[in-house]
């Protein structure tokens, strides 16, 4: 059996601005298209807009823009660093906002990354998370004739310094269909654990959100999540 991995494999990173006042995407939505495939440039290509939201891609990044009448998202899939992510979300949060005029309604800006870890089976996982024992269980499951103490999936939430993190520690299954690249083997994968991260900037809304602050936001949460993800997965090959 291969040995356990401890460098998790970076599935997704996801940034969303959810924002009031934005009804008037409905007349900008084809002009801001425009705008946005100038600001970010090839290989960026947008489809048709809809009636609630419009999407720009970068198939070869596994890169996505969409944007709306309440919120912006950016989303990247499968990568290796974050440095084209964290560089597209100021300039398309700079064009959306100014379309739109939203920077000073911005009502949640938060930010999510999942990582995984391959295991040979969920029982697998399962084990590895409750040998962790990042969560304690007691007597009182044994009260309730639950075996619950031979797996606890791992619920959290942490003020930090400016914002707000949920975290949680699973076992997931996925079911891979069509061709999978060879250089994208290593994240198709049938089971693992996953730690998923969502950062949420705390404080009073609706705010003010300016680019340089959405890029920062988007680095300093991916820099704490990696650090994380990098000590769980180390704790996890203690776990053998």
């Amino acid at each position: 059996m291969p040995a356990f991995d401890p460098m998790p494999v970076f599935n997704q990173a996801v940034i969303e601005i959810r924002y009031a006042n934005g009804v008037v995407y409905l007349d900008h939505c084809g002009s801001l298209m425009v705008a946005l495939e100038k600001a970010l440039g090839e290989p960026f290509e947008g489809s048709v807009p809809q009636m609630t939201a419009a999407e720009l891609s970068s198939d070869q990044e596994r890169l996505a823009v969409r944007y709306g009448s309440t919120s912006l998202s950016v989303t990247q899939t499968w990568f290796e660093t974050l440095a084209r992510f964290q560089m597209i979300v100021p300039k398309a949060w700079h064009e959306v906002a100014r379309a739109l005029n939203v920077e000073h309604q911005v009502l949640r800006c938060g930010v999510r990354y999942l990582f995984m870890w391959k295991v040979a089976s969920r029982e697998k996982g399962e084990a590895m998370i409750t040998k962790l024992g990042l969560v304690r269980t007691s007597d009182h499951w044994n009260d309730l004739k639950l075996d619950a103490a031979q797996f606890v999936p791992v619920r959290a939430f942490i003020n930090g310094k400016g914002h707000r993190l949920r975290l949680s520690v699973d076992v997931v299954e996925q079911k891979i269909k069509g061709y999978i690249a060879k250089e994208h083997e290593r994240y198709a994968l049938p089971v693992a654990l996953l730690l998923d991260l969502d950062y949420a900037m705390a404080g009073p809304t609706p705010r003010k959100l300016t680019p340089d602050v959405a890029r920062s936001f988007a680095v300093e949460t991916w820099d704490a999540g990696r650090s994380m993800a990098l000590r769980i997965g180390e704790a996890f090959e203690a776990c053998q």
